[in-house]
């Protein structure tokens, strides 16, 4: 059987938008086999003139996650969309049969989501195809009964061909695909090769012809009014896969507003006529960890429509607020807190409020109608703003450089919100280390989280000698460059992250370090010695940062933890823990202890002060003492004989 690596990340949360086989979000490429079509590209393979049958087709798919619907398709990879518009998916399998049109009918009349329009063709051709990390499927097997794909690699035949392509929602052949908040793709019909015509160029000739490698970008859209994204990931003034310390992400929000003709309270929506206008209509927090640091000058909010010819601009302090604090944010009309059932963990809250003036989102609504005059009947508000990966970790456990929104809106008469907030985040993939730090709750079988514990990644010739941003091992008394460091959370979460996993070539490292504890919370022993080891496995030693994203997708990149030993610091086996840490939605693989000063059954590093150690040193000083005293009382005998 096709291997399938079950997404780890509880719902999909969302990835950044590479421009990488991307392509404009549809809703599935419902489309017969000829279509008016842009300029191609070289990636296309489209050649004008009649079909060449000596030429074997392929089809490469990109599966998006949206908040919105998509455009028109063209079959190019030309189609691929602005930054920040989807989240590739990953895990989600498509599944692709030859069909032939249905007794009396014509392929004119095939009809992707009507099964009585079409059947399957003489030769059985049924394939399948599973997303990686950027969502994309270029290779296909032979599908089994369930859709799985098998082991047995599959081509399309030569010749002009046609196909259905449906998406696979069982979650066992499909695991990434999140049914509860995202709908499914719509199916697509396309001929393979695909027949269409490049009228690009004004005055000139239309050149009709086939596009031999086909791309289509299937999307989900979201069943909620919110969705985040990650539009791009810098260093310095290039774009990068895996984020590391010194990086900067723009993210993008967003979230529906209505202007219906009949609007209604309890409907999961906001509409223009519920507005009140006061800052209390729509509220949107956002949560970062001590991985990101919020960069508060690069806010702007605007609102779209589908086919308005542009966004109309918000002003912040007279259409908007914002607010920040360390505290979970409160919800509309006093209604509890934002982030209620999340892990402890210390956090900055950003709170977006809208709107403050009634009459201005009316007309910003004018704005935004479409080239017949027509006004919106759904509308987006757009915020974007930028954050700083930081070498601090990750102490939500949020799943390393991870990031989540909430919103609450106006939806009954007293000025409340859903019962449940909407909500959505996403992940950046990074080097990542966690684990949990623990203490005592009153016998050595009961413990529970121990917050203030701090660590550093160290070179294991050199102890002293700690991992900094530039990717080197430094002694404290360098200046000028900073350490990464973790402190456990009021959870117990210790979690490194941004960390420089690729080498000068951008490979991915073993890396081998050794983590320290540094410095120990009032009352508790500092570990003395460095604990082996943190080593990445071969899905990251070796490989581009491509491959390493292929791989893990919107999750954090982890060492092997089997390689990672506390010793004589980890907890009993037997003993029962309170509330275990949690990293990305997973409890921690690895846990380590703190002791007291005053816990007899502390690891000893150096004797404890009164305790047997000085004692015993006591004694034998003392004998010791008393035999020299011994002897010079005998020499003066002696010479007094």
């Amino acid at each position: 059987m096709h291997t399938v690596k079950t997404n780890e990340r509880r719902g999909l949360s969302k990835v950044l938008g590479l421009a990488v086989a991307g392509a404009t979000l549809l809703a599935g490429l419902v489309a017969l086999p000829v279509t008016q079509a842009s300029a191609f590209d070289a990636a296309d393979d489209f050649v004008e003139g009649a079909l060449d049958t000596s030429k074997t087709p392929q089809l490469t798919v990109t599966k998006y996650l949206s908040g919105s619907n998509g455009t028109a398709a063209t079959g190019s990879i030309l189609d691929r969309p602005t930054a920040g518009v989807g989240t590739p998916a990953k895990d989600i399998v498509f599944n692709v049969r030859e069909v032939v049109p249905e007794s009396g009918k014509t392929v004119a009349d095939i009809n992707p989501t009507d099964a009585s329009t079409f059947t399957d063709a003489p030769s059985g051709f049924y394939a399948a195809g599973i997303t990686n990390g950027q969502g994309v499927i270029d290779s296909w097997f032979t599908a089994d009964a369930s859709g799985a794909p098998t082991s047995t690699p599959v081509t399309f035949a030569s010749g002009q061909h046609y196909y259905v392509m449906t998406e696979n929602t069982n979650p066992v052949v499909s695991p990434g695909f999140n049914a509860a908040k995202y709908t499914e793709s719509a199916p697509s019909f396309f001929g393979l090769p695909y027949r269409t015509t490049d009228n690009s160029t004004p005055g000139a000739p239309a050149k009709s012809g086939y596009i031999y490698h086909l791309h289509v970008f299937p999307k989900n859209v979201s069943k909620g009014g919110l969705t985040k994204t990650v539009t791009g990931v810098k260093r310095g003034q290039n774009l990068v896969s895996i984020a590391q310390a010194g990086d900067v992400i723009s993210y993008r929000v967003e979230h529906k507003i209505y202007n219906e003709s009949t609007p209604a309270y309890k409907d999961q929506k906001l509409d223009i006529a519920e507005v009140k206008g006061q800052f209390e209509d729509l509220r949107i927090a956002d949560r970062m960890g001590t991985s990101l640091k919020m960069d508060a000058t690069k806010i702007h909010a605007s609102i779209t429509a589908p086919n308005a010819q542009s966004p109309v601009d918000l002003d912040e302090g007279t259409d908007y607020k914002v607010a920040f604090g360390t505290d979970k944010p409160a919800r509309l009309g006093n209604n509890g807190t934002f982030f209620a059932n999340e892990q402890d963990g210390k956090a900055a809250y950003t709170t977006f409020s809208f709107f403050g003036n009634k009459t201005r989102l009316q007309q910003a609504v004018a704005n935004l109608h479409d080239a017949q005059g027509n006004l919106p009947t759904e509308m987006t508000v757009v915020i974007t703003y930028d954050a700083t990966v930081t070498a601090d970790g990750d102490s939500t456990g949020d799943g390393g450089v991870a990031n989540k929104v909430e919103s609450d809106f106006i939806d009954d008469g007293n000025g409340k919100g859903p019962d449940t907030p909407p909500s959505d985040g996403t992940i950046t993939p990074s080097g990542s280390v966690a684990f949990g730090k623990l203490q005592k709750d009153g016998s050595p079988t009961q413990l529970k989280a121990l917050e203030g514990a701090v660590f550093r990644l160290a070179d294991p010739a050199h102890p002293t000698s700690y991992l900094a941003t530039d990717g080197a091992f430094h002694p404290t008394t360098d200046t000028g460059v900073t350490f990464f460091s973790a402190t456990s959370s009021p959870a117990g979460l210790v979690a490194f992250t941004g960390l420089p996993i690729l080498d000068s070539n951008k490979k991915g490292i073993a890396a081998n370090w050794t983590v320290v504890e540094v410095t120990a919370p009032n009352g508790f022993i500092t570990a003395p010695n460095p604990f082996s080891q943190v080593t990445f496995d071969q899905n990251v030693v070796g490989k581009t940062e491509q491959e390493i994203v292929d791989y893990y997708g919107s999750n954090p990149i982890e060492p092997d933890y089997n390689q990672l030993s506390f010793a004589t610091f980890t907890p009993d086996s037997a003993a029962s823990i309170a509330n275990p840490a949690e990293f990305n939605g997973k409890i921690v693989a690895k846990m380590m202890m703190n002791y007291t000063k005053d816990d007899k059954d502390a690891p000893i590093g150096l004797p404890l002060t009164g305790g047997r150690g000085i004692i015993l040193l006591l004694v034998v000083g003392v004998a010791i003492m008393g035999g020299a005293l011994y002897l010079r009382n005998r020499r003066n005998a002696a010479r007094t004989a």
